[in-house]
């Protein structure tokens, strides 16, 4: 976080406020908005919803870039939902002179680890409440709830947390993936379980996994 003097050093004028802020993601009271500079150096605030069209003069806030409630944060990332499927959403690097995130500091992926051509412009289903929720790492859903929404066709893949999601394949299978990678998939018996192959069973993340889910894993050895 930084502080009033450390604002004043990095933002001396308005070419470099504008340059480094403008069309950044910022935070008002730990909260994140995105964030526009006026000709008087002043930040406007408007609550995430990506539809800039519809942004309501009446919601935003407006403050001065020295405001000990406004300052820079990175979102913290991983799996978001949106509509019926599910983006695991990393940093993405960039030559940029922006020292905030902005709409291209994020790469997407879809559950099979593929990358995918989606960016939070795509988002606008999502609230300002919800993507607050996503960007503070707070977004969980329960074991039962996911495999009951992965029972409709509609749903492709669910994130369970930031970290986890379950995808349908195209056979139906539903896979466990983790940060990205799939480490295993779920056995179709009364007490649901999840299978893990034999390479990936002594990874310590299977513990988290399986803790998550409050499911037993089962290792497949390998052939």
């Amino acid at each position: 976080m930084l502080t009033s003097e450390q604002k004043k050093e990095m933002f001396p004028n308005h070419r470099d406020l504008t340059m480094k802020i403008g069309g950044t993601i910022t935070t008002w009271k730990k909260e994140f908005y995105y964030t526009e500079v006026t000709d008087s150096m002043k930040l406007h605030l408007f609550p995430l919803n990506w539809q800039y069209h519809k942004k309501q003069e009446n919601e935003k806030i407006i403050c001065r870039f020295t405001d000990e409630d406004w300052n820079i944060q990175f979102p913290k990332l991983g799996y978001l939902n949106v509509e019926g499927t599910c983006f695991y959403m990393s940093r993405s690097p960039a030559r940029t002179n922006k020292i905030a995130p902005s709409l291209n500091s994020f790469s997407a992926f879809s559950p099979d680890g593929k990358k995918a051509r989606f960016s939070l412009r795509d988002a606008s289903s999502l609230d300002h409440k919800a993507l607050n929720e996503f960007f503070h790492g707070q977004t969980e859903i329960k074991f039962p709830e996911a495999i009951k929404k992965l029972d409709n066709a509609s749903q492709k893949s669910i994130a369970l947390s930031p970290e986890l999601c379950l995808y349908k394949d195209s056979m139906g299978v539903i896979k466990a993936v983790y940060r990205n990678t799939v480490v295993g998939w779920l056995a179709k018996s009364k007490k649901p379980k999840i299978i893990i192959p034999e390479s990936h069973s002594k990874n310590k993340r299977i513990a988290l996994i399986s803790k998550f889910l409050s499911m037993e894993t089962e290792v497949l050895k390998d052939v």
